[in-house]
């Protein structure tokens, strides 16, 4: 099974996200930045869905970061936003793809088959 990490601080999108998909790949939940190249490292995710706002970290930031970490700049990363031009945002700090909040349950399910496919 696929594994999907959510990085969000509103719960509510997390969780919902969580149960969307908990029938197809394993998904697992973090709210910050704090711990989450250990996370990412022990829970090895095919994917990343990246809420753009979080914490007073910039998104960019930590997507350069990881894209230094052998080991995990080839996960695709996946910038989702309410943001008024979120796929400007994305293209700028290298994100994989973008999904624009509120975004429907086709467009979750197609980014995810288009980066990771079932």
């Amino acid at each position: 099974m696929k594994r999907i990490l959510v990085v969000d601080d509103d719960k509510d999108i997390s969780e919902m996200v969580q149960v969307i998909l908990a029938d197809d790949y394993e998904v697992e939940c973090k709210s910050e930045y704090e711990g989450l190249v250990d996370k990412l490292k022990s829970f090895d995710p095919h994917l990343i869905l990246l809420d753009n706002s979080l914490g007073e970290r910039s998104s960019g930031d930590f997507i350069s970061e990881l894209k230094e970490i052998t080991e995990l700049k080839a996960i695709p990363i996946v910038l989702f936003s309410a943001h008024y031009d979120i796929e400007k945002v994305a293209s700028k700090v290298q994100a994989d793809d973008f999904l624009a909040k509120p975004f429907s349950l086709d467009d979750l399910h197609n980014v995810l088959e288009k980066h990771i496919g079932e």
